[in-house]
């Protein structure tokens, strides 16, 4: 679990009491899951537990300038952008217009589809952990609040009254440096990725796309205000079946992960130095719009033609 492919250094870890934690996470069941396995492993250490609060407005954003992006033969003209900016359902229908207008049809229906999907991943997410995650959270003694910003001068009081020796991360928004100043010892992320190969978002779905099995993994790493590019604590490739599809692929992936914050966060607090990976410049670092249809139709593709089997008993013989 500690990389091999990475020359290391060994890092003296600030002194003070180390019994303090605080949580930055997503709302999907694999975050939630982590806050809950923090606190069955080392009771008292987590103080607060937080996940981002968009406003209803800032929901649709994202995912209106996403498929726009996917869909659009070219950049979206300064009123569309302006329509995006808006954030509601109205925005939706000024898109609908110009594109009925130039009788597009087709990526219209895609781009309400996109705008409007459910994760793709819940049901499998539900099966995987949706069980574990209801009996952690009928024990646990701190359950998630929604903030509306991190970085908001409330928000940072809160965290310097807390004084955390430790900030965990693992989805949500990047931080950005006035927060993770607020650890006292290391702020560390859980990424869903392989890094430093494959740094950002969809890094699971990129592997897939460019065969390498070898970048289905997770990365534990010391957080800077880059996306996933701190020095490495733990890094695991996980356990993979022949007839998984691409939402078991994703989700093995963020079980490791949260193995391996387990056991960054068991050494950070007992020893006394910390043996680090920094990560070498180079790789890729991905944006949500990198991965598209067509990249998703391939991945898909790929997996209905059994090529992870493949790839997984190509491994095996060697």
């Amino acid at each position: 679990m500690l990389p091999h492919d990475v020359p290391s250094e060994t890092r003296a870890l600030p002194a003070g009491d180390r019994r303090s934690a605080v949580y930055f996470s997503g709302d999907g069941l694999r975050q939630l899951r982590l806050g809950y396995l923090i606190q069955e492993r080392f009771p008292g250490l987590l103080k607060a537990w937080w996940i981002s609060a968009p406003k209803s407005s800032q929901r649709l954003r994202p995912k209106l300038e996403k498929a726009w992006r996917m869909v659009s033969s070219g950049p979206p003209s300064t009123g569309t952008m302006e329509l995006l900016r808006e954030g509601d359902l109205r925005n939706l229908v000024g898109i609908a217009r110009r594109r009925i207008r130039r009788g597009d049809l087709r990526r219209l229906g895609r781009i309400v589809k996109l705008a409007t999907r459910r994760d793709p991943y819940a049901r499998v997410e539900e099966e995987m952990f949706g069980a574990e995650v209801k009996a952690f959270e009928a024990r646990a003694a701190l359950h998630p609040e929604r903030v509306d910003r991190f970085d908001s001068e409330e928000h940072l009081a809160r965290m310097s009254a807390i004084d955390p020796y430790l900030i965990v991360t693992f989805g949500g928004p990047l931080l950005r440096g006035r927060v993770l100043e607020k650890a006292r010892g290391l702020a560390i992320n859980q990424h869903a990725g392989w890094s430093p190969s494959l740094k950002g978002s969809y890094t699971t779905e990129t592997a897939i796309y460019h065969r390498e099995l070898g970048w289905i993994g997770n990365t534990v790493h010391v957080m800077d205000t880059q996306a996933d590019s701190g020095a490495i604590l733990r890094r695991s490739t996980c356990t993979l079946h022949p007839d998984d599809d691409l939402a078991h692929c994703v989700l093995a992936v963020c079980a490791v992960g949260s193995k391996l914050m387990l056991e960054s966060i068991d050494t950070i607090l007992h020893a006394d130095r910390l043996d680090v990976f920094p990560q070498p410049r180079g790789g890729q670092t991905l944006l949500n719009v990198d991965f598209t249809l067509a990249k998703r139709d391939a991945v898909a593709r790929d997996l209905r033609g059994g090529w992870l089997a493949d790839a997984l008993a190509a491994t095996r013989d060697y």
